[in-house]
């Protein structure tokens, strides 16, 4: 086992090849991820992000490989994250996945952290019994979900737009493209408080974030060639930023936009607004970016709002994952 400390692209393609052979056995048919969107996730996160990439390797080549990630922000100080571990098919039942498994529980400890969390693909037994025989305890279970942009309802996302602008008239949007405008910066570092009232598991700390830390995740995206469509609702005879949603673009699969977090402040909420972001922000896609066919977003099964939604939408689940988590 071994640890690739700033791993080249040379050391990073057979990680990819394993990566994308185990994640279209997953979703049949899944087009590859560029191994240059491995190297921007393993090698220029943020500032505040740590991800270090262990490897397995045996006679026959690469036999697992596992990313483990820390965060230096307040209320996940706590955690480490494995955001992959995948062994061959050809090295199963070797104990390639324990041996990955023990090294990032020591890496963990060496970081101060006191849990570990993962993801396995619901209904895989034996990536159950794995997790069980660690100790490791079920969490959320979590659906990966998709929509093709040419099958979206295009007039029932402009219905959305124009019954929230006669229910919330006192409201407006603001659109902001890239990195946040300083203005909104510190607004929009409170208002993302709010996706702590979304479900996650019983032992998750609320995450707070700075404006600093804020801009500095931005960037970082900004950097790596993402481009972030922010849309903001903001009460206006308060002045108070009420919901957003984000959109992003990949500069590594242009085929496919990632829907990252929608949320509205609960004193907010009730007006259609989550529906009003989502709209704008889907109706501005499908007009700009032909290119896109899909959407990708994530959601808590027990998340019955927003799924609702997302299925009104068009999405439907790919994928489902139980999450895991496991003192250390």
């Amino acid at each position: 086992m071994e640890w690739l400390g700033s791993p080249t692209l040379g050391d990073l393609e057979p990680v990819a090849d394993l990566f994308n052979r185990w994640g279209a056995l997953v979703i049949p048919g899944e087009r590859p991820m560029p191994v240059a969107e491995l190297d921007a996730m393993v090698n220029r996160g943020p500032a505040h992000q740590e991800a270090r990439l262990a490897v397995v390797a045996d006679r026959d080549g690469l036999a697992g490989a596992a990313v483990l990630v820390t965060q230096d922000l307040e209320g996940r100080r706590n955690d480490a994250y494995l955001d992959f571990l995948v062994t061959s098919p050809e090295a199963r039942r070797r104990g390639v996945g324990r041996v990955l498994l023990e090294a990032a529980v020591v890496c963990a400890r060496k970081a101060a952290r006191s849990r570990l969390t993962g993801s396995s693909v619901a209904g895989d037994t034996a990536a159950e019994a794995f997790a069980r025989s660690c100790n490791a305890e079920p969490e959320l279970l979590e659906l990966q979900n998709r929509a093709s942009t040419s099958a979206m309802d295009q007039e029932l996302l402009r219905r959305w737009v124009e019954r929230a602008q006669d229910r919330a008239r006192e409201y407006s949007l603001i659109r902001a493209d890239g990195v946040l405008p300083d203005d909104l910066q510190a607004g929009y570092a409170a208002l993302a408080s709010v996706m702590n009232t979304a479900p996650h598991g019983p032992n998750l700390e609320d995450l707070v974030l700075s404006s600093a830390d804020v801009l500095e995740m931005q960037r970082a995206y900004e950097n790596h060639g993402f481009r972030r469509w922010t849309v903001i609702a903001r009460h206006d005879p308060s002045g108070e930023l009420a919901g957003f949603t984000e959109l992003m673009l990949s500069p590594f699969r242009p085929w496919i936009a990632f829907q990252w977090d929608t949320g509205v402040d609960p004193k907010h909420r009730n007006l259609g607004l989550g529906r009003w972001l989502k709209a704008a922000n889907a109706l501005r896609l499908l007009e700009e970016r032909p290119e896109v066919e899909e959407i990708e977003t994530w959601n808590a099964a027990s998340n019955t709002s927003m799924l609702g939604i997302n299925r009104a939408m068009g999405f439907s689940t790919v994928a489902e994952w139980q999450s895991w988590e496991m003192p250390i």
